[in-house]
């Protein structure tokens, strides 16, 4: 994916990406904010040599839009794009006042977002998205949770400051900075959305023990139902532990023992406190942090969240980066995108940021680099320096672009930052591929970037998607219906054997963290469901589990799915790059039903 000798120029690797700041489902707190390709403010740095008016999309008025997210843990991109979003696409599809919509579907959820027509006003907007709303929920699985905001949830923050401290812990951090902190800025006028970055989501683990569950026939399904059971407290009954903490839920009555003895959940499970998986880090200079991204109004300014945040800081913490729309400025800086290959760990992603943080440690100017980790496969870096001007800023992209054509195996691009200081500027090319089959719209998008990446001028280029190892499983039906085993409760147990359930909130004073009965990786082979009569049946025996590689995220336009590539170009007029892009899109095959049309990114 880049013009440097990387495995990214090898024909046979995938040419996917993505960039996010922090990835993942908003599970028990954890916080997923998507980073897409954006247009610049109006301090944006002028357009590279050779962009001509053809290239260029003339501003207009902003349009009001709106998001919908759907959360349905468990689920893979491509099932909630065909349960959730092709649905979702459907129920918008009728509104007149929606304009566009795009639907991102990611493991977990999915987001739409509807651009409204110009005609419609701000105090319309509320009114428009409940109905939208309702009209969505009709048609989701019955397990879905749905939530309206209004913007853009998938476009990059407005604002975002970090906190940094030489003398509390990184846990004690995340806590200031996902409590008192978060709240001063919830509050502020004008803010619409406040995600916490680096502070990593705690949830109360249940690790099930299969031969202790058997040894006294016990389904998990009992004990996920005596967990979840609803009990009465003041104003009414809850669903979930409520009071007493871990020693309440350690508690919780599961079954009875053949001398009708009662067991309790601590007789078949241990139970500990830990980060959610998946939940992002965030490190300045090597340093773990903690911070907030912002959505707000065309009012709102970084300085005034940095005014509200400083009456909860101790003298112990700092502001140590802050960018948006802050009338102080920020130095300039690059934006670096780094992808693993499908499979990789998250143990190899830091690794991998290690050795980018030592190439931009040689790159002249250099001052600081603000890193998040995005679980296995993607991180996101944003480097600072002492450059002066836009040669300098082109300088140094160059400059870090040769060290990390040193780095094998790992896919990366190299921006400048944008005028918010945290974002890419948008790529001076686009190309939008769109159809119908996730799998036919991948390959193009490889053979299309394959054709184009050779071009002279172009650096690199990059896609909306990325390839990321998918397990899935399928029941063998007839099998658990002749051994008298519910589908249902083969999936429930699947479910914990894959992500595991949160099945209930455990609230002791002002903490509330959510449950999740889980089956550790090591001890799946033992798990058994409950056959005709109470006979234990091996899950293994009624499953058939096979990895294969699919996309990480599934985009929509309209209805129609779609993938963007975005074109870095440089060293050569735009034109003429364009001129040649195009020329080689007409060359390259396309599966029947998909289209391929090139634009310049607006600016």
């Amino acid at each position: 994916m880049t013009s440097t000798p990387t495995p990214a120029n090898d024909p046979s690797a995938r040419r996917r990406w993505i960039f996010v700041l922090a990835a993942g489902v908003i599970v028990g707190g954890g916080v997923a904010l998507a980073v897409a390709l954006s247009q610049g403010g109006s301090g944006s740095a002028p357009p590279p040599e050779g962009a001509g008016g053809a290239d260029v999309v003339p501003l207009v008025e902003p349009q009001e839009t709106f998001s919908i997210r759907v959360r349905w843990p468990g689920a893979t991109a491509e099932e909630v794009d065909a349960l959730v979003a092709t649905p979702m696409a459907a129920s918008l599809g009728g509104f007149e006042d929606i304009d566009d919509l795009e639907i991102v579907s990611r493991d977990g959820e999915a987001v739409a977002i509807a651009t409204l027509a110009r005609t419609v006003r701000s105090p319309e907007v509320a009114k428009i998205r409940e109905g939208a709303a309702r009209r969505v929920a009709t048609r989701l699985p019955a397990e879905a949770e749905i939530i309206a905001f209004r913007g853009d949830l998938t476009a990059p923050p407005d604002h975002l400051v970090v906190l940094t401290s030489d003398a509390l812990p990184p846990s004690a951090l995340g806590l200031l900075a996902g409590g008192p902190v978060r709240a001063r800025v919830e509050v502020l006028a004008g803010v619409t959305d406040v995600a916490a970055l680096g502070v990593p989501a705690q949830e109360v683990l249940v690790s099930l023990d299969p031969a202790r569950l058997n040894g006294l026939g016990l389904d998990v399904g009992a004990v996920v139902t005596a967990v979840r059971r609803p009990r009465e407290v003041p104003g009414g009954a809850r669903e979930g532990v409520d009071r007493g903490g871990l020693a309440d839920l350690r508690a919780v009555v599961v079954g009875a023992g053949a001398d009708g003895a009662p067991i309790r959940l601590s007789d078949v499970a241990t139970i500990s406190v830990g980060p959610t998986p998946g939940s992002g880090a965030l490190r300045l200079d090597g340093r773990a942090v903690a911070g907030l991204a912002v959505h707000g109004d065309e009012k709102l300014t970084t300085d005034a969240i940095a005014a509200a945040v400083a009456p909860e800081l101790p003298p112990s913490v700092a502001l140590g980066w802050r960018a948006g729309t802050a009338t102080a400025g920020h130095p300039a800086g690059l934006h670096v995108s780094l992808r693993l290959p499908a499979g990789s760990t998250e143990e190899g992603v830091v690794g991998a940021l290690e050795q980018v943080e030592a190439a931009a440690a040689r790159v002249p100017g250099k001052r600081s680099v603000l890193d998040w980790t995005q679980g296995p496969g993607a991180a996101t870096l944003l480097v600072r320096g002492d450059w002066a001007d836009r040669a300098a800023v082109e300088g140094a992209v160059e400059a870090l672009r040769a060290a990390l054509a040193e780095i094998p195996g790992i896919l990366v691009r190299v921006a400048p930052l944008d005028a918010r200081g945290f974002s890419p500027e948008p790529a001076p090319l686009v190309v939008t591929l769109s159809g119908e089959g996730a799998a036919a719209l991948g390959q193009a998008a490889d053979a299309v970037a394959e054709a184009i990446g050779g071009v002279v001028g172009v650096r690199s280029v990059w896609s909306s998607q990325a390839d990321r190892a998918q397990q899935t499983a399928q029941i063998d039906r007839a099998r658990a219906a002749e051994l008298g085993v519910p589908v249902g409760a083969v999936q429930q147990t699947m479910n914990l054997a894959e992500i595991g359930l949160v099945v209930a909130e455990l609230r002791d004073g002002a903490t509330t963290l959510p449950v999740r009965v889980v089956v550790p990786g090591e001890a799946r082979g033992g798990l058994t469901v409950a056959g005709a009569d109470g006979a234990r049946v091996p899950l293994a025996s009624l499953v058939k589990t096979t990895v294969k590689q699919g996309p990480d995220r599934l985009e929509r336009r309209k209805r129609s799915l779609s993938v963007t590539l975005a074109v870095d170009v440089g060293g050569r007029p735009l034109a003429e790059v364009r001129a040649e892009v195009e020329r080689r899109l007409r060359d390259v095959a396309l599966p029947a039903g998909v289209t391929a049309r090139v634009a310049g990114a607006p600016r």
